[in-house]
């Protein structure tokens, strides 16, 4: 319960980071 959201979050700091 939480996995799509790390996954989110993961995307957005990615493309943050690029």
């Amino acid at each position: 319960m939480g996995r799509t959201t790390l996954w989110r979050k993961m995307k957005k700091y990615g493309l943050l980071k690029g």
